[in-house]
């Protein structure tokens, strides 16, 4: 399941959003059933560029430290760009035959 962010968050906080999240924007909250499911998660066009991909990032690489990997299709400039930006670099690369695209391995040491 995939989570999008469709509106500017920041400052707010309601009662569906994850407590460690630092633009308070992440659903479901850790107790809530869906909340493994969420295996993806995008920020809605019209809030790009604002700096909530780069807070929320920062706040996973923090919680998370070590090497990190993600998966990102190929004919997403603008993510590969964004990960590039953030000390991510492409590793591996394959045919995602279920999405019909070409999924790339990006890893951040």
């Amino acid at each position: 399941m995939a989570y999008v962010i469709a509106e500017p968050c920041i400052g707010t906080k309601d009662s569906a959003c994850v407590d460690a999240c630092p633009v308070d924007c992440i659903h479901p909250k850790k107790d809530e059933p869906q909340f493994e499911g969420v295996d993806q998660l995008f920020i809605d066009p019209l809030y790009q560029r604002c700096g909530i991909g780069s807070a929320l990032l920062v706040q996973a690489l923090k919680s998370a430290p070590g090497r990190t990997t993600l998966h990102v299709f190929e004919a997403n400039q603008n993510a590969r760009a964004f990960y590039e930006r953030h000390g991510f670099c492409q590793r591996d690369h394959w045919m995602n035959m279920e999405a019909g695209a070409i999924d790339l391995l990006y890893v951040r040491e």
